[in-house]
């Protein structure tokens, strides 16, 4: 006769639960170690950078400049102006035209929290600056190890993008850290296929640069229309395939060109109304 296997205790069960939960604890610390030394290294990097940015600046061509100064100077006035006014323009700006080079989602980043005291918009665009080169460099260790698997590849990801030419920009009130930060959680969303996510995301990092968007857009859609296509032929029910899906229909409705940003075809508008304000202005100073 053949003999009943028997079957696992409670006990047995338990302590199965018991190790998975270990073992789930033990890669969550793992990982949080491991986002906390990217966050370190990048950290470490930017504070290196702007010591030494301090040091020369007494010694070049802009030794007049402090390092405040430095940090909001060249295209930072810009995003600074449209965080101020939006893209209408201000009679006295002397570069009205060149607002229409920005796109808005790091001025409203900045305009989110530079209404609390004592902050004021610099601050702020320094603050959301900082913020998110640190979140794209927790990104970069779950994107390393997503694709490679490698704890010390992961954080050479981040050490080498931290001290990349023009990295410098990381430091100063411009949207490349917002953009690298929205594009790397995207792409790990990407990879850990959470469509919806990635197709958010992707839309954020099309308001902060456009331009490098696009490349973003087509990352997802070249992963995202494949799974819908296979799905579709293989009639799997909607569950399989609806995420993906809605992905590709953000991406598609998504800001290439933002409605609040003025396009090349306002720009002879936009000139005209700032030469004209500019004129009235010196018709009215005249005696």
């Amino acid at each position: 006769m053949w003999e009943r296997s028997p079957m696992p205790s409670s006990a047995t069960e338990n302590s199965r639960d018991a190790a998975s939960a270990a073992r789930g604890d033990q890669e969550a610390g793992s990982r949080s170690a491991l986002a906390a030394s990217g966050v370190l290294i990048y950290a470490a990097v930017r504070v290196l950078t702007l010591a030494v940015a301090a040091l020369l600046l007494h010694h070049g061509r802009f030794r007049a400049w402090s390092l405040v100064h430095l940090i909001v100077s060249w295209d930072s006035g810009r995003y600074l102006y449209i965080a101020a006014h939006g893209y209408a323009y201000v009679p006295g700006y002397r570069h009205p035209d060149s607002i229409l080079a920005s796109y808005p989602g790091y001025p409203l980043a900045i305009d989110t929290i530079a209404w609390v005291p004592g902050i004021g918009l610099e601050r702020a665009g320094f603050a959301v600056t900082i913020a998110a080169g640190l979140a794209a460099a927790w990104g970069l260790t779950r994107l390393g190890m997503a694709l490679i698997g490698d704890r010390r590849l992961s954080l050479v990801m981040v050490a080498v993008w931290a001290v990349a030419p023009a990295s410098f920009v990381l430091s100063m009130v411009y949207s490349e850290a917002l953009f690298c930060a929205l594009a790397i959680w995207s792409l790990v969303a990407l990879v850990e296929r959470r469509w919806l996510v990635a197709g958010v995301l992707t839309i954020g990092a099309g308001l902060a640069r456009s331009s490098t968007g696009v490349a973003l857009v087509a990352a997802v859609t070249v992963a995202a229309l494949p799974t819908v296509i296979a799905a579709l032929r293989a009639r799997q029910p909607a569950a399989m395939w609806w995420r993906p899906a809605v992905a590709l229909a953000c991406l598609a409705t998504g800001p290439i060109q933002p409605s609040g940003c003025a396009t090349s075809a306002d720009l002879p508008g936009l000139r005209r109304t700032a030469t004209t304000a500019s004129t009235g202005d010196r018709a009215s100073s005249s005696p």
